[in-house]
């Protein structure tokens, strides 16, 4: 995508924003926008000098990037709800790979799947295995 289209975007987004918000909220609003126009068509000229601005890639790999970029977002959003610092940065490295560090976010992501263990849910790990917790029971009796 050109930069000049996602500026374009960003300006028809400008409407969207109707009152100050945290950065990570407007980048999840800009990237429903985008992708939601882009799968629309082309993005006008919001000067009207010239015709439709051209994306440079085919139109269902640039929604498609749109649609994982806001997935991301939403990713950060709920790590950093959860108290997960750096897997949320980790999932905007994603995104912003030249502004956003990327961060290791492995440990908090063992202790959330810990916990959800140990509160009796089930953790589905990379293998595609459930583990429920184990409740030691003495069926022979006392």
């Amino acid at each position: 995508m050109c930069s000049w289209n996602i500026k374009a975007l960003c300006l028809g987004c400008l409407g969207c924003l109707d009152e100050p918000m945290p950065l990570i909220n407007a980048l999840q609003i800009f990237f429903t926008y985008a992708a939601d126009e882009i799968d629309k068509g082309p993005t006008p000229d919001p000067a009207d000098a010239a015709g439709p601005i051209p994306l440079n890639m085919p139109r269902a790999d640039v929604h498609k990037r749109l649609r994982t970029a806001r997935k991301y977002i939403d990713l950060a959003i709920e790590h950093e709800m959860a108290g997960r610092p750096l897997s949320a940065q980790h999932a905007l490295h994603q995104v912003l790979p030249e502004l956003v560090p990327d961060a290791d976010g492995t440990q908090e992501e063992a202790d959330r799947l810990a916990r959800t263990v140990r509160s009796g849910g089930t953790a589905a790990t990379g293998l595609g295995l459930a583990t429920g917790l184990v409740t030691p029971t003495r069926a022979w009796g006392d």
